[in-house]
């Protein structure tokens, strides 16, 4: 193989990589600032006192944890209780713990939705993502909710971090359980059967065969995929 065919060969994938990276090093960085952006305008304005009967409920449930006595009402909401009385034992009062936990969960909710809208259409421009992520994380309801003594800002992160994340595993999972990448059926078009055997599939190795209709320049491993159907169907029943 000559130098320059195997520059052609290397470097257009390796300056791939590179640009995937870069990009990705780049949400994170306008997410990250984003986030302290947010942080930073809600850490001073923590809520003086209670505001309704739920917030009353969460802080008694604080400081005794008994949901037939509605501290807190029903569910009972055990993660978000158990973190404020973990920030409890640093905060001075209970409404200081709530509030807290709520700012901390808001903050990584910021991110949750800058993941998200990422996963959502990852060829978007970053000034379009940015935009998105920064109009939903300064929206009235979500603004103003961040700060409230109640669980509502820990919901809506760990919602967010769900769908972020179900995103984020389901197409490359599926190739990925195949034995595929996303770019591995580039260039390739289904093979027919051969005469020889009804259930093998021809491998062609040169250029001008894979460019002809019908042809695929991989083997299918059939036992394999099969075995994989098999699986799927008894899961399924």
């Amino acid at each position: 193989m000559t130098p320059d065919v195997e520059r052609t060969l290397v470097t257009p994938p390796a300056a791939g990589a590179l640009q995937a990276r870069g990009s990705a090093a780049t949400r994170l960085k306008l997410a990250s600032v984003l986030a302290v952006v947010f942080f930073s305008f809600h850490l001073p304005y923590l809520p003086a006192s209670l505001e309704d009967l739920d917030s009353i409920n969460f802080a008694l449930g604080v400081r005794e944890f008994d949901v037939a006595q509605h501290q807190p009402h029903p569910p009972g909401y055990p993660v978000f209780i158990f973190v404020a009385k973990a920030a409890n034992a640093v905060a001075p009062t209970e409404v200081s713990a709530l509030s807290g936990v709520s700012i901390v969960a808001a903050t990584l909710g910021v991110l949750a939705i800058a993941v998200l809208f990422h996963r959502l259409d990852p060829d978007a421009p970053a000034a379009w993502w940015f935009a998105a992520t920064t109009l939903a994380a300064t929206a009235p309801l979500h603004w103003f909710s961040a700060a409230r003594p109640l669980s509502d800002a820990m919901g809506l992160a760990a919602a967010l971090a769900v769908q972020g994340l179900a995103l984020s595993a389901s197409i490359p999972h599926v190739k990925a359980v195949r034995g595929e990448s996303p770019a591995s059926h580039r260039g390739r078009r289904g093979a027919p059967m051969t005469r020889r055997d009804d259930r093998a599939y021809r491998e062609y190795v040169r250029e001008e065969q894979r460019s002809q209709r019908g042809c695929i320049a991989g083997r299918m491993q059939l036992e394999f995929h099969h075995g994989l159907l098999g699986c799927s169907m008894r899961a399924g029943a």
